[in-house]
């Protein structure tokens, strides 16, 4: 007695099999056999074997694929945010405070009138790599004797590009100074000397 081929995967079951031994598919009964003589052959499976599974096309779905495209908009966005971040902490890292608290100005070659006495003024509050362009009091100025010619300064890290003598003149003897200073590239917080050539 021939069996029952699967309708889901076209395997062969035994004769009477309600359900498939290879996919667990509902096997339909079998038809009724034709009567012989004079009738018509049933078509046989196409290549005489049994009939083609279907199966379905593999790679992901359409929401899978969705999910994949959200996930990397998400990490290009969160890459862009960093890297912009990083560009304004850089274009940060060069204002940092500095503080001075006093500038001693002296003058061993007695420049000015000063002799070696250090003459202390108040401070600035500044940022790094700052210009910043003051006046101080000169109480012994001599006009005969103020030449100078370099202002220097054993502060690591600042400079005194430029250097105006007399700023002002007030009378007698006391004049003043026009100096500017230009800060450190990196923070500082402490006394400034600086000395009269």
């Amino acid at each position: 007695m021939q069996g029952s081929f699967c309708q889901s995967c076209g395997a062969p079951n035994a004769p009477g099999s309600q359900f498939c031994a290879y996919c667990g598919h509902p096997i339909a009964p079998a038809a009724s056999p034709l009567p012989t003589g004079g009738g018509a052959t049933p078509p046989s499976p196409a290549g005489g074997g049994y009939p083609t599974p279907y199966y379905p096309p593999s790679g992901p779905g359409p929401r899978r694929s969705s999910r994949l495209l959200i996930v990397a908009v998400v990490v290009i966005v969160i890459v862009i945010i960093a890297a912009g971040l990083a560009i304004v902490f850089l274009l940060s890292s060069s204002s940092f405070p500095v503080q001075v608290d006093q500038i001693n100005i002296y003058s061993p070659d007695n420049v000015c009138g000063m002799n070696s006495t250090f003459t202390a003024f108040t401070g600035f509050n500044s940022t790094t790599g700052a210009n910043e362009t003051f006046q101080f009091p000169m109480p012994n100025y001599n006009s005969s004797t103020c030449t100078i010619q370099h202002v220097s300064t054993n502060t690591t890290g600042f400079s005194v590009p430029e250097a105006q003598v007399p700023f002002m003149i007030q009378g007698g003897s006391y004049g003043w100074m026009n100096i500017t200073i230009v800060s450190p590239n990196s923070s500082f917080s402490g006394t400034l000397y600086l000395e009269l050539q």
